[in-house]
């Protein structure tokens, strides 16, 4: 009979310390749930003795791999053991937990999807943006290795004796200094990895530069991306103050939201012509194959409105606008019927004009789909080889 869950854990926890160095036989051991964005699970406590910082080990994963026969019991601790040593941090200033003048300055931001934290959010201070959630962190350090952070939690934001308003302002003021924005083009990136991948195949510098330069000519449909300077939870830098406007002054219109990931977001200009269920499907389609749910963000698309600045969901301003459109329909039939009929043809012909352009545009948009595949694709490969050599998502030991 196999061992079940439960006394997977208890094994655990009885063996790890034989596991480890000398310096962590009085190391203090707990089984508890780990909660973070998007992501709950049993985790291993380690504590070493003297330090105020502990280790966060999945035990849902590795009892996954042991339950498959992947791993016997000896080789999983091993691999936990090796985790541990693996991730060694400084010691951490504990007055970061308590005194509201040490911590304030390292309060940031980040963004996340509201109704799958829905249980987390009622824990924690956070403002709601349509469906998605801003909440606020305190980074603890930072190092080669990568940061570690701590959710700020109502419990927490009580001890710091300040008010959510207050938190909010420092955590916005000081995002823009501790994670710089970085506004690129997508197409960039892609263009980078394909010309590579064409320089590898024998294609020649000068003839891959070509090619891409023309690609860019007969590029209809621009696509900006918005991430931190790390790479690393930077959605919610779209909610940095005026950062909105200025990805409006660049695209030089309204435009349209896709939220790539917790990393990132993505925006389009407005043509006109995208209609809410097509994009709502496009981003559906990007999480179900390129995005794993600890970095899914929302299945919806937003729309920013620059002159009125508003920010909503794109059915939201597509309801608006066909309301608006009614209304002004409605003000034309109770006009002389000659100018009803005024109107009429250049409605028709802006309708047979559209009708025109829509298979275009129908393209374009699954041109836009295969490149934020691409993209997605190049990075995570690109990730996937950095992770180990940097250990740039090290973030589970305090978060």
């Amino acid at each position: 009979m196999g061992m079940s869950f439960e006394e997977f854990t208890e094994n655990v926890k009885a063996s790890i310390r034989d596991a480890l160095p000398e310096k962590y036989q009085d190391a203090a051991v707990d089984i508890g749930t780990m909660e973070k964005i998007n992501a709950t699970y049993t985790a291993l406590f380690v504590r070493p003795e003297g330090e105020n910082y502990a280790f966060a080990i999945n035990l849902d994963l590795y009892y996954e791999d042991f339950a498959a026969g992947e791993k016997s019991f000896e080789e999983t601790i091993r691999d936990m053991s090796g985790k541990i040593q693996g991730n060694e941090q400084p010691s951490v200033d504990m007055s970061l937990f308590r005194d509201y003048e040490a911590a304030k300055e390292r309060f940031y931001i980040r963004v996340c999807g509201a109704e799958q934290n829905q249980d987390l959010l009622e824990r924690v201070p956070h403002q709601k943006v349509e469906d998605m959630a801003i909440t606020y962190h305190l980074l603890i350090f930072e190092n080669e290795n990568g940061t570690s952070s701590a959710m700020i939690t109502n419990n927490l934001m009580q001890a710091y004796g300040i008010s959510q308003e207050q938190l909010h302002q420092d955590a916005m003021e000081n995002s823009q200094e501790i994670f710089k924005p970085r506004l690129f083009s997508v197409f960039d990136v892609v263009a980078d990895h394909i010309r590579e991948m064409m320089i590898e195949a024998g294609v020649s510098e000068k003839m891959a530069d070509k090619m891409i330069e023309s690609y860019r000519e007969t590029e209809h449909m621009p696509l900006l991306g918005l991430t931190n300077e790390k790479g690393l939870n930077g959605a919610g830098v779209m909610f940095y103050p005026d950062m909105m406007d200025k990805i409006g002054q660049e695209l030089g219109s309204d435009f349209i939201v896709i939220p790539s990931s917790t990393h990132e977001m993505l925006f389009m200009a407005d043509n006109g012509l995208a209609s809410a269920d097509e994009l709502k499907d496009i981003v559906s389609e990007i999480n179900r194959k390129v995005v794993g749910q600890a970095e899914r963000l929302t299945n919806e698309s937003y729309h920013y409105d620059r002159k009125n600045q508003i920010f909503e969901k794109f059915s939201s301003y597509e309801a608006r606008m066909m309301a608006t459109e009614k209304v002004e329909n409605m003000g034309l039939e109770s006009q002389k019927p000659d100018m009803v009929k005024a109107v009429q043809p250049k409605t028709e012909a802006r309708s047979e004009r559209t009708s025109t352009r829509e298979q275009p545009v129908k393209n374009e948009r699954k041109s836009v789909l295969k490149r934020l595949e691409q993209k997605k694709s190049e990075i995570k490969a690109r990730e996937a080889g950095k992770e180990k050599a940097q250990g740039k998502r090290k973030n589970a030991a305090l978060e």
